[in-house]
């Protein structure tokens, strides 16, 4: 992977350490990657990705007024957010299960503990910019990264768990993921599972059937270091 071309990808670090910003800045100048923006303001942070193309976010979990999983939650969530689908990477030194769970609620793509070795930060970005990936929506509103290690087509739509009936979206989908997303806010759950059912049981079993052929296409393509949440967690849901 070393030959691996990473010059061409667009970063935004966020971290309220400017001396971690700048060590992080040159370690990303090692791999090639010119195209940077920094800051340690969250709020400026939104607002970037507003008027920016980015490719990748690196967040620091804590930070002043809005910490890292409350910036990953703007991101997938906010109504006025212009990039639901931008990779984010959490950096922190909190690497409890704890802190896991939460960046995965928060749909964070992958963490970073901290120190970290520039070996370890490549292979994260080789693996959110080099690797297709999936996103879901599930009837609890959870909008993220698809952490199941494979779908299977035979398994029937009424045999999953009701926080299982996740759909892949893409862009084109903001305004199903934005709807979902108010009514599960609304926490009125029985008109949220008729909805589903009503609109996207055909989908539910769609999306089983693309994660399968995704995989297929998959196999064969260069290796890829293992994913530490995806290793650790098998199945993730918004209501765990």
């Amino acid at each position: 992977m070393k030959d691996i071309d990473l010059s061409g990808l667009r970063l935004l670090l966020i971290d309220d350490s400017r001396t971690f910003l700048s060590l992080l800045t040159d370690v990303l100048h090692g791999f090639g990657i010119r195209e940077i923006a920094r800051t340690s303001d969250a709020i400026e942070a939104f607002e970037i990705i507003g008027r920016e193309a980015l490719d990748v976010a690196l967040v620091d979990y804590e930070m002043p007024l809005i910490n890292g999983i409350e910036f990953a939650n703007m991101v997938r969530t906010a109504p006025d957010s212009r990039n639901k689908f931008l990779s984010m990477i959490l950096l922190t030194s909190h690497c409890s299960r704890k802190v896991v769970m939460e960046s995965i609620k928060a749909g964070f793509d992958d963490f970073l503990g901290k120190p970290m070795r520039p070996d370890h930060l490549r292979q994260k970005l080789i693996q959110l910019t080099q690797v297709p990936k999936s996103y879901v929506l599930t009837p609890s509103g959870y909008f993220g990264p698809d952490r199941r290690r494979r779908d299977d087509p035979q398994f029937g739509h009424e045999n999953r768990r009701r926080d299982d009936l996740s759909i892949v979206v893409g862009p084109r989908d903001l305004k199903t993921i934005e709807r979902v997303q108010r009514m599960a806010e609304m926490g009125n759950r029985k008109q949220l599972e008729k909805l589903w059912d009503d609109n996207f049981k055909d989908l539910t079993a769609q999306s089983a059937i693309d994660g399968a052929s995704r995989e297929k296409q998959e196999q064969g393509s260069e290796p890829v270091p293992p994913d530490p949440i995806r290793t650790a967690v098998t199945m993730v849901s918004a209501d765990s």
